[in-house]
C-alpha cells in the first residue's frame, strides 16, 4: 500500500509520528548504524582511535597513528576491489601491504575492531519502538546497510540490541553492492520480488538513505540527530569531545522530561568528571567528609563509582553552622570580615546578625545607638571600613562569644559522633575553602585536613598545600574566574540538596536544618530533583559503558555544556533557572528576574542594585535588554573592571 504524498526529511520525529508514517506500508526497511543502532562515536574513524588505545593498554608493543593507517588501508582496499564494497578482512590485508610490521598483529587488531564495534553499539530507542510496532503488526522488515563488517558480527550486534527478528538482512559487505549507488536497493527489489513504492525506508544518511533510495522509487524517512545545548560543531576536535557528544546524543532524545534531559546533558558529565577525579586523588582508607548541601549529589555519585566508600560521610555543615562556633575561637572583627568574604556582596545588618547566630530583634534598639538600623545594607568588601558597624559589633561581642561557645559545644559533640580518622579529607564545590578554614580552626591541631574541590580561587583561606582543585587550583586565572562568576547560579542550583541549610547543632550534637529556599514551592524542589535525576542517570550509564575505560572526561570539556546553557539559554531555561530563589544577604532573590526596563531607566540605581544581587547576571542582562548581544563578553568586561 502506498501513501501518495512525498515524505521528506524529518529533523525531529516522535515515535507517534513515525508510526503514523509507516502504518500505511506492508514493508518497512531500516538502515542499521545511526538508525536502528547508535554507536558512541561521532564517526566510524573514531573506532580506530579506540582500537589503538585498547591495544596499547593491553600489549607492550605499542602502535601509533593507527587511525591514519586503517583509513588508508580501506582506501586502497576499495581501489583494488572488483566490487562496490569490501570486507573487513580485505581491509586488514591492505594494512600489511602498507606496513609489514603489522603482519603479526593483524588478527589481534581486526578482532579488537569487531569487539569494540559490538561493545559501543546501543539501541536507538525511538526507532526500536517503531521496529517493535512493525513486528506487532506483522509487517515485513528488511535491514539494509552499507557496511564492511561481516554478516555474522552484524547479526550479533542486532541481536544484542533487540533486533533479532526480520525478513532479510542485506549487507554491502556480503553482496558487493552499496546503497549510495542505488544498486543495493535494486538488489533488494530483485531478491524479494517487490516494488519500490511498496517500501518505506528509514535511515539517517541524506545521500545513502534518502537521495539514493528515492531515485530507485522507495518512500523514505530521513531522521536527524541533535542535543539540546551541546552542538558538535561547537566542541573541540578531541576524541573525547566527539565521543561525549555521541554518547549524549544517543540517549538524550529519549528522555521525555526536559529538565531530566538537561540534567543528563549539562550536569551529568560535570558530576562524573568531578567524582572520577576524586576517586583518583583521595585516600579511601581515610575519612572523607562530603560537605552538605552542595555535595550530597556528589556523594551519591561517588557511591556508584567507588567500590570502597565505607569511610565516606555526608557531613552536615554550612558556612553558618561553622562560622558561629569559629567565632568562639576568634571573635575579632578582623576574623568576622575574613569569614564573610564568601557571603553575598552586600547584606543587611539583620542578615549578618542571623549569620552569626543572633536574633536580630534583640538588637533593634542598640543598633540605633550606632546610627544603624536592622535593614541598613552593609558592603561585604568594605565591612572593615564601616566604623559604625565596628562599634556596634564590639558592643555586642560578649553576646557573640556566649552564643558561639554554645554552638561550639554542639559542633564538638557532632564531630565526636562521626568517629573520624585523624587524617580528614573534605569535599566541596569551592571557592575560597571557608568551611575548611573554619573546620581547621575549630579542630585545631587534632586533625590533618586536606580539601578537594571543583575549583579554588587564588584568595582561598587555606594554604595551597592543604587543597586540590580540579577546574581551578588556586591560580589567578582570569578566564576561569570569569566563567565561574558568570555561572555561579547554574552550578549552585544543581549542587543543592533537597533539605535546608544547616543552621547549627543541638546540645547533643544533632544537626539542625532550616527550611529550604523552595520550601513553599514544590515545583522548585522538583526542578532540582529532575536535574539531579538526569545527572545521576548519566553517571550510571557512563560508568557501565565501555567508554569509561577508554577515555577521560576532562572537566574543561564537561563544563562546556554549562557555559552554553549560561550564555545562550533557551526560553524554557531562562524561566526555570532564572526564577530559582537564593538566600542572599538582602533576603531571598531570584537568580535572574529583572523588573521592567522602563522602571530601571527612571531609577538606574535600582537596576545596579538588582543586577548586583542577581546570581545569574548574563541572564539578567539578557532578560532586561531582550536583544541579541555578546552578553558573556559584556559580563567579562564588567567583572574585570570590578577586579
Amino acid at each position: 500500500m502506498k501513501i501518495k504524498e512525498t515524505i521528506n526529511r524529518y529533523p525531529k520525529l516522535s515515535v507517534k509520528k513515525l508510526i503514523n508514517i509507516v502504518k500505511g506500508y506492508d514493508i518497512v526497511s531500516f538502515d542499521i548504524f545511526d538508525t536502528l543502532i547508535k554507536r558512541d562515536v561521532y564517526k566510524e574513524h573514531d573506532v580506530f582511535d579506540l582500537i589503538e588505545k585498547r591495544y596499547n593498554a593491553t600489549y607492550k608493543d605499542s602502535i601509533d597513528n593507527f587511525r591514519y593507517l586503517r583509513v588508508e588501508a580501506e582506501r586502497i582496499a576499495r581501489k583494488n576491489s572488483n566490487t562496490e564494497e569490501v570486507s573487513l578482512k580485505e581491509i586488514y590485508i591492505s594494512i600489511a601491504l602498507l606496513d609489514k610490521t603489522y603482519e603479526t598483529r593483524l588478527e589481534v587488531l581486526r578482532l579488537l575492531e569487531e569487539e569494540i564495534e559490538y561493545e559501543i553499539s546501543y539501541p536507538n530507542q525511538l526507532i526500536k519502538e517503531v521496529y517493535d510496532y512493525c513486528l506487532l503488526y506483522k509487517k515485513k522488515i528488511y535491514i539494509i546497510s552499507d557496511m564492511y563488517l561481516s554478516k555474522k558480527l552484524i547479526e550479533k550486534i542486532l541481536k544484542k540490541n533487540g533486533y533479532a527478528l526480520y525478513k532479510n538482512l542485506f549487507l554491502s559487505s556480503e553482496i558487493g553492492l552499496q546503497k549510495k549507488t542505488g544498486n543495493l536497493f535494486k538488489h533488494v527489489l530483485k531478491v524479494e520480488g517487490v516494488k519500490a513504492d511498496s517500501i518505506i525506508h528509514i535511515g539517517d544518511n541524506k545521500r545513502n538513505d534518502w537521495i539514493s533510495a528515492k531515485k530507485i522509487g522507495f518512500n523514505v524517512v530521513n531522521i536527524a540527530k541533535t542535543c539540546t545545548y551541546v552542538k558538535y560543531r561547537e566542541l573541540g576536535d578531541s576524541l573525547e569531545s566527539r565521543i561525549m557528544w555521541s554518547f549524549l546524543n544517543n540517549r538524550i532524545p529519549y528522555i521525555k522530561n526536559r529538565n531530566v534531559a538537561i540534567g543528563y546533558e549539562i550536569y551529568g558529565p560535570v558530576l562524573y568528571s568531578f567524582v572520577n577525579w576524586l576517586m583518583h586523588n583521595i585516600d579511601s582508607t581515610k575519612t572523607v567528609l562530603f560537605f552538605s548541601r552542595d555535595c550530597q549529589i556528589v556523594k551519591r555519585a561517588y557511591e556508584i563509582l567507588s567500590s570502597n566508600n565505607q569511610n565516606s560521610i555526608y557531613f552536615y555543615a554550612s558556612r553558618r553552622s561553622l562560622l558561629v562556633p569559629a567565632l568562639y575561637v576568634d571573635s575579632s572583627v578582623e576574623n568576622l570580615c575574613r569569614l564573610t568574604k564568601s557571603e553575598s556582596a552586600q547584606f543587611t545588618v539583620r542578615g549578618l546578625l542571623r549569620k552569626i547566630g543572633l536574633n536580630p530583634q534583640d538588637y533593634s534598639e542598640i543598633v540605633k545607638k550606632y546610627s544603624l538600623s536592622l535593614d541598613d545594607i552593609l558592603i561585604r568588601d568594605h565591612l572593615s571600613e564601616n566604623n559604625n558597624f565596628i562599634l556596634f559589633y564590639n558592643a555586642i561581642q560578649n553576646d557573640i562569644k556566649n552564643n558561639a561557645e554554645k554552638a561550639y559545644g554542639g559542633f564538638k559533640r557532632y564531630m565526636e559522633s562521626l568517629n573520624c580518622t585523624h587524617d580528614l579529607q573534605v569535599v566541596d564545590i569551592g571557592w575560597r575553602c571557608t568551611m575548611q578554614y573554619c573546620l581547621k580552626n575549630l579542630l585545631k591541631n587534632n586533625y590533618n585536613i586536606q580539601g578537594y574541590y571543583l575549583g579554588v580561587r587564588e584568595d582561598a583561606f587555606v594554604d595551597k598545600h592543604d587543597f586540590l582543585g580540579l577546574f581551578l587550583n588556586g591560580e589567578d586565572n582570569k578566564e576561569k574566574k570569569v566563567f565561574l562568576a558568570s555561572m555561579t547560579a547554574l552550578i549552585e542550583i544543581f549542587f543543592s540538596a533537597l533539605h535546608g541549610s544547616v543552621e547549627g547543632y543541638d546540645i547533643d550534637g544533632t544537626p539542625i536544618c532550616g527550611e529550604h529556599e523552595c520550601a513553599n514551592d514544590l515545583s522548585c524542589l522538583q526542578f532540582i530533583s529532575d536535574l539531579q535525576e538526569g545527572a545521576m542517570q548519566f553517571v550510571r550509564d557512563f560508568n557501565s559503558s565501555v567508554m569509561k575505560n577508554l577515555l577521560e572526561v576532562s572537566i574543561d570539556e564537561a563544563l562546556e555544556g554549562i557555559k552554553k546553557l549560561g550564555t545562550k539559554p533557551q526560553e524554557e531555561e531562562l524561566k526555570s533557572f532564572g526564577s530559582f530563589p537564593f538566600h542572599m544577604g538582602v533576603g531571598i532573590v531570584k537568580a535572574a528576574e529583572p523588573g521592567p526596563l522602563i522602571g530601571y531607566i527612571l531609577h538606574p540605581k535600582k537596576y545596579l542594585y538588582d543586577f548586583s544581587n542577581s546570581n545569574w547576571k548574563i541572564a539578567f542582562l539578557k532578560k532586561t535588554l531582550k536583544i541579541k548581544l555578546p552578553y558573556y563578553r559584556i559580563f567579562e568586561i564588567l567583572y574585570r573592571h570590578k577586579e
